[in-house]
């Protein structure tokens, strides 16, 4: 009866320990399979890198397959209302270009090629942003390549804004005084100013030197702004003229505000910087960069409409489709020769060694005013 009750106890310890075995298998080999969970970290559980500031949860994880980070398009993490209001604005852009088009000869008439190329621009700069959001934490040069293909669409989009001012915006004289030069300037300035935010970005990556890297975006923004001034010609057009009300020139007027608004979403942080950790998931000042850029774009195209094609208020211009096409692709190829001659620095600086989880003061941006929060969310599950 020993003996029987010794092997026994003995046979128990053997399944006990082959149990034990056998599930640290499955946890080993769960470290080298994908994530399969909607599972979201705090901002202390991943790379400096990846981090923003302000933000303290629903990041993804980095180095998964491909899969999961277009699988993630359907979760809930922080970057899901950045894709989607990009994507939904890229629908909403093929939509109000099929309407225009159906309502203009757009083999004829140059004004519906103006409109195409611009909604174009438009297009490429909500598509970039969607799929930088959506992929750039697969790894950390994949991170750098999204962000800077991001900013080539962002400047494509100012491109575009540039030649849309000139044909909609200007002046009779203004238009005949700038119209020689003005395309390949604004073509010089987009580029010279996307080569400043890849550095910018380069330079000032770590979460607790964002701020620098978004006043010399700003700076550079402003600078772009100069090359936006045919927009005066009509208001001080207009201010000359008895006989025309500064409403008529209410569409232009709505389109500035939005992108000075733009401007202040993007670099006032609010309303996150107050709270940190509430607005992680919907409300955070990126989102509504996001709203008031797809709301700009369709207020331009809304605008380009009235003005240039039923009020025919520009009428002076000629538009030279053919050159516009020409300084785009231009404008696109600098870009991507660009990104890949950057690609041997983005490499360098990855090989330096893998970046901190966390800031290198340990901590993270916005904990102090919202270190309850980081501790009731710990690591989520969305």
């Amino acid at each position: 009866m020993m003996r029987s009750t010794s092997r026994t106890h003995g046979s128990k310890k053997e399944q006990r320990s082959r149990g034990l075995l056998s599930r640290e298998k499955k946890e080993n080999n769960n470290d080298h399979k994908p994530c399969t969970k909607h599972k979201t970290l705090i901002a202390e559980d991943v790379e400096n890198m990846f981090q923003e500031p302000y933000t303290l949860t629903g990041y993804r994880l980095s180095n998964q397959p491909w899969s999961y980070y277009i699988a993630s398009l359907w979760w809930v993490h922080n970057e899901t209302v950045n894709v989607w209001t990009h994507l939904i604005g890229c629908v909403l852009l093929v939509v109000h270009a099929v309407y225009l088009g159906m309502r203009l000869d757009r083999f004829r008439d140059s004004r519906a090629g103006l409109m195409v190329v611009f909604a174009l621009t438009c297009f490429f700069c909500n598509l970039f942003s969607s799929l930088a959001h959506l992929l750039h934490t697969k790894s950390a040069k994949h991170h750098y390549v999204l962000f800077f293909v991001d900013y080539a669409g962002i400047f494509i989009y100012l491109f575009g804004s540039c030649f849309y001012t000139l044909y909609m915006c200007s002046s009779p004289e203004q238009y005949l005084a700038v119209k020689l030069f003005f395309l390949p300037t604004a073509m010089i300035a987009c580029y010279m100013s996307f080569v400043a935010f890849l550095l910018a970005r380069l330079k000032f990556q770590k979460v607790e030197h964002q701020w620098k890297r978004k006043v010399l975006m700003v700076c550079v923004i402003l600078m772009l702004m100069t090359i936006i001034l045919p927009i005066t010609g009509r208001y001080v057009g207009c201010f000359q003229d008895e006989g025309c009300s500064v409403k008529s020139q209410s569409l232009i007027t709505v389109v500035f505000v939005f992108l000075v608004l733009q401007g202040v979403s993007f670099t006032a942080m609010l309303p996150e910087r107050v709270r940190p950790g509430t607005f992680d998931i919907w409300g955070h000042s990126h989102q509504w960069f996001h709203v008031l850029v797809t709301g700009t774009q369709q207020l331009q195209l809304h605008a380009l409409h009235v003005d240039y094609v039923e009020r025919g208020r520009a009428a002076h211009v000629d538009t030279p489709l053919s050159s516009l096409l020409v300084t785009l692709g231009l404008l696109m190829a600098m870009q991507a020769v660009t990104i890949r001659l950057v690609t041997p620095a983005i490499e360098r600086k990855v090989a330096e060694g893998p970046t901190t989880v966390g800031s290198e003061s340990g901590e993270v941006l916005g904990k102090s005013d919202g270190a309850e929060l980081i501790d009731q969310h710990g690591e989520s599950e969305l």
